[in-house]
C-alpha cells in the first residue's frame, strides 16, 4: 500500500488550500484549481483576475480575524497561516462552517436569498465602496449598459465613463455630495437609462457604499415621443377640421357632424392636394356640388379659373359647342369651348351620368390627346365630375364608356344619402334655420321633438329636401317655436312623401303632381300675403317679385272658381 503525501491529503479535504511563496503560487488544492480556472501563477495576477479576492491583503498569517469573500456566488471564510518560507490561505465554504454553527447557517440562508433577489431584479443595481471601487453589479445592470461584470468588478467607477459605457456618471457625485442623485444617462449603444443613487454611511459619517438603481427608459421615451407626435397630429387635424367647417358653413350646405361624412371630407381634402381627375358620386341633393367646390377651394388651382357645365339640360349639339367650341366660327373670330377656356384651371362636369354617347367619345379622345401632349409637363386642366348614378353600373350596362370612366374617376368620392348619416340632420336643420331666419327676418327655434321628428324622416331628396322643408317652416308657421306637429304638417304636404328617388307618389300622374306643386306654392304665398298685410310687404319678406305673387294668386282664384 502506497503512503500518502501531505498534498494528497489536502486534495481530499472539503476546503481549499492556497500556498504562496513571495507572491508566487506554489500550490492550490483541487477545489481552488477548479474555482479559479487556471489563473494561478502569482497572487497579484489572481487578484487582478478576481477582484473580489482583494481582501486577502488584510491577512498576514498572524492569526487576524478571517475575511469573508464571495467568489463565483460561493461564500468563503478565508484564514491564513504563516509558515517559514510561505503563507497558506484556507478557503472554508460557508456551508462547511455553518455545519457547526446554526446562527451562521441562518445567516447563509438569508444571504443566498438576497443574492437570488439581487441577480433576478429586472432593474440594474450597482454597488461601489466609498472610494468609488466597483463591488457588485447584477445582470440587469449588464443588460442596461451593455457590459460584462467581469470587466468592471474591483475597478474604479470612472472607468465606466472613460470607456463610454455611461454618460454622465453619478457615483462620484453621490460620494462628494453625500446626497441622493438622479440622472438620465446615455449608454454606449445610445439607450436612455434613468439612474438614481443613494449613499450608505459609516459610523464616522463617511460614505461606505453607493447603491445605484438603473432603469432602461428608451422604450418609454420613444412611446412618449410618439404620444406627443400623435397629440400634435390630432390638434392639427382638429384645427384643420374647424377651419374647414367654418369656411364650409359660409358657403351653404356642407355641414356635418357624423363620422361617415367626416371621413368623406377627409378624403376630399387629401384628393384636393393633387391634380388627379376626381369623380364625386351620390344621390340627388346629397351635396355633390358643395363637395366639388371644397376640392377646388383647397386645390393648388384655387386661385385660377373654375368653369362648370351640366349635362341633361342641353341638346347634344349645344353641349358639343359648349365643351369643344364651334368649328364654324367666322374667320378671324375665335370661339373656344370650355375645355380650352379652363386651361390652367378647373372644369367641373356635373351629372355626367347624363352625358350623351357622342360627347363621351369626343371627351375621351380629347383627354387621351391631352395626356399624350402633356406627358412630360403634367396636366394643364383638372377635371372634377359629379354623378347621381354609380358609373360602374352604367359601364356594365353599356351606357357609359369604360375608358372615360377610368379617366374621369382616378380619385373617387362617394357621398352617402342623408338617411345614412342621421347625425348630420340636426346640424343641417339648425344651420338652415339660422340662414332662413336671417333671410326672412324671423326668430324661430326648433324644439327637441321637432329635431327628433326630422331625424326619423327618410329624406329621399337628401339635403336639398331638408333645406326646402326648413324654409317652408320658417315662411309658413306663425309660432316662433317649431314643434313636432309643425314638422309633421310640413312633411305631409311635401309632394315627395314616401317617394323614393325617381319615383312618384302612388296614383299620381305628372300633371297631377304639377297641379299640386302650383297649388301648394299659391297657398303659401296667399298665407304670406295675409300675414304681411299686403302683396308688397309679402314680396319684401319672401324675396319673390310682386308680379309672380299676383300671377300665383290669380291662378289659385281660377282653380277655386272652377271647383
Amino acid at each position: 500500500m502506497e503512503s500518502l503525501t501531505g498534498e494528497d491529503v489536502l486534495e481530499t479535504l472539503p476546503f481549499g488550500v492556497l500556498r504562496v511563496e513571495d507572491d508566487r503560487i506554489s500550490y492550490a488544492s483541487r477545489m481552488l484549481r477548479s474555482l479559479f480556472d487556471g489563473a494561478l501563477s502569482t497572487l497579484p495576477k489572481l487578484i487582478e483576475a478576481y477582484p473580489e479576492l482583494d481582501d486577502l491583503h488584510k491577512l498576514d498569517g498572524a492569526g487576524k480575524s478571517p475575511v469573508w469573500l464571495n467568489v463565483n456566488a460561493t461564500i468563503f471564510c478565508v484564514t491564513s497561516q504563516r509558515r517559514e518560507i510561505f503563507t497558506e490561505y484556507y478557503f472554508l465554504p460557508s456551508w462547511f462552517v455553518s455545519g457547526t454553527d446554526t446562527g451562521l447557517e441562518a445567516l447563509q440562508n438569508h444571504y443566498d436569498d438576497f443574492v437570488e433577489i439581487f441577480e433576478n431584479c429586472f432593474d440594474g443595481i450597482y454597488v461601489a465602496d466609498g472610494a468609488g471601487r466597483t463591488l457588485w453589479l447584477n445582470a440587469g445592470f449588464e443588460r442596461c449598459y451593455g457590459l460584462s461584470a467581469r470587466n468592471f468588478l474591483g475597478r474604479n467607477a470612472s472607468k465606466l465613463e472613460r470607456e463610454g459605457y455611461v454618460e454622465p456618471l453619478i457615483t462620484w457625485k453621490i460620494i462628494s455630495t453625500k446626497k441622493r442623485q438622479t440622472a438620465l444617462q446615455t449608454t454606449k449603444s445610445g439607450r436612455k437609462v434613468l439612474a438614481t443613487g443613494i449613499p450608505l454611511f459609516a459610523q464616522d459619517g463617511s460614505v461606505r457604499r453607493v447603491i445605484i438603481n438603473s432603469r432602461d427608459t428608451t422604450e418609454l421615451i420613444e412611446m412618449q415621443d410618439k404620444l406627443n407626435a400623435a397629440e400634435r397630429e390630432i390638434q392639427n387635424y382638429e384645427r384643420e377640421l374647424r377651419q374647414i367647417r367654418e369656411r364650409a358653413a359660409q358657403d351653404g350646405e356642407l355641414i356635418w357632424s357624423s363620422d361617415t361624412m367626416q371621413e368623406v371630407v377627409r378624403l376630399a381634402m387629401r384628393i384636393a392636394g393633387t391634380d388627379a381627375a376626381t369623380l364625386i358620386t351620390g344621390p340627388t341633393g346629397a351635396g355633390k356640388r358643395k363637395l366639388a367646390d371644397l376640392v377646388f377651394r383647397y386645390s393648388k388651382r384655387s386661385k385660377k379659373r373654375v368653369l362648370r357645365v351640366g349635362f341633361g339640360n342641353l341638346p347634344e349639339s349645344a353641349l358639343d359647342a359648349e365643351l369643344f367650341g364651334r368649328a364654324d366660327s367666322p374667320p378671324g373670330r375665335r370661339d373656344d369651348g370650355l375645355l380650352a377656356r379652363a386651361s390652367g384651371g378647373t372644369l367641373v362636369l356635373e351629372r355626367i351620368d347624363l352625358m350623351p354617347p357622342l360627347i363621351q367619345e369626343k371627351l375621351s379622345s380629347w383627354i387621351r390627346n391631352e395626356e399624350t401632349r402633356r406627358r412630360h409637363k403634367g396636366p394643364d386642366l383638372r377635371l372634377i365630375s359629379t354623378s347621381r348614378t354609380d358609373l360602374g353600373v352604367l359601364v356594365t350596362q353599356g351606357k357609359f364608356r369604360e375608358d372615360l370612366f377610368f379617366r374621369l374617376g382616378i380619385a373617387q368620392i362617394d357621398i352617402p344619402p342623408l338617411n345614412g348619416r342621421v347625425a348630420d340632420i340636426a346640424s343641417l336643420a339648425k344651420h338652415f334655420l339660422d340662414a332662413f331666419n336671417t333671410r326672412y327676418g324671423a326668430q324661430k327655434t326648433f324644439e327637441r321633438a321637432a329635431i327628433n321628428r326630422l331625424s326619423r324622416w327618410p329624406w329621399h331628396g337628401n339635403v336639398r329636401e331638408l333645406r326646402a322643408i326648413v324654409e317652408r317652416l320658417v315662411v309658413t308657421e306663425t309660432s316662433t317655436r317649431l314643434n313636432a306637429s309643425h314638422v309633421d304638417s310640413a312633411l305631409n304636404s311635401s309632394v315627395t312623401l314616401n317617394a323614393g328617388p325617381g319615383q312618384m307618389p302612388k296614383g299620381a300622374s305628372a300633371e297631377n303632381i304639377r297641379q299640386q306643386v302650383q297649388s301648394y306654392e299659391a297657398a303659401l304665398l296667399k298665407e304670406a300675403v295675409a300675414k304681411a298685410g299686403s302683396i308688397q310687404k309679402a314680396s319684401v319678406a319672401t324675396g319673390i317679385s310682386v308680379s309672380t305673387i299676383k300671377r300665383k294668386l290669380a291662378w289659385l282664384r281660377r282653380q277655386a272658381n272652377a271647383a
